[in-house]
């Protein structure tokens, strides 16, 4: 939009003798006959080749005399111009990567199976890793060591609470509650 207004201070600066209206029909033609004005004002090289483009024209203009309908409609081809020219660049872009997207996913399909054996090995392994380790854990060696060592705890906290009787330092009532707690669980 900034450069539709200085096209506007441009005009007038190169021709006084515009007419407000003439000059002011320049900037909804740009902005509305086509879809893709937004492409050319968001491309920073393609809108300097729009500035520079709209220059020459004003100075042809202005050396020529041309009337702003002359201006309008140069400067209403230059645009279709560019625009013609976007569209050819999308448009070979689009033939150049559209092969390329189908070789790369005719060439995963045919690395599917191969992938799915990979998936399937490694969840093997997976599988295999969790096996041992729950026969580890609930081997009988496994599980007499660890009843071994809760029964060690459990006997040297009944010590500490019997050692806390008799020092008295804990009461027989909360003693009897706090031992059996011990033992039953």
């Amino acid at each position: 939009m900034q450069f539709l207004k200085s096209l506007n201070s441009r005009a007038r600066e190169n021709d006084l003798f515009w007419e407000d209206h003439q000059l002011d029909s320049l900037i909804p033609k740009e902005e509305g006959t086509h879809v893709c004005f937004s492409d050319l004002s968001s491309n920073g090289a393609s809108l300097m080749a729009r500035k520079e483009s709209v220059d020459w024209i004003l100075t042809v203009k202005a050396h020529y005399r041309f009337s702003a309908v002359a201006v309008v409609l140069a400067m209403n081809i230059s645009r279709r111009s560019v625009l013609r020219l976007l569209l050819l660049l999308r448009a070979s872009a689009f033939s150049v990567i559209l092969p390329t997207q189908r070789s790369i996913s005719g060439e995963n399909l045919e690395n599917e199976p191969c992938i799915m054996e990979l998936r399937n090995q490694e969840k093997l392994h997976e599988l295999e890793r969790q096996k041992e380790e729950m026969l580890r854990f609930g081997s009988p060696a496994s599980l007499l060591q660890r009843l071994q060592d809760a029964m060690n705890k459990t006997d040297e906290e009944s010590e500490n609470l019997h050692k806390q009787l008799l020092d008295r330092e804990i009461e027989l009532g909360p003693f009897v509650q706090i031992y059996k707690k011990l033992r039953t669980t």
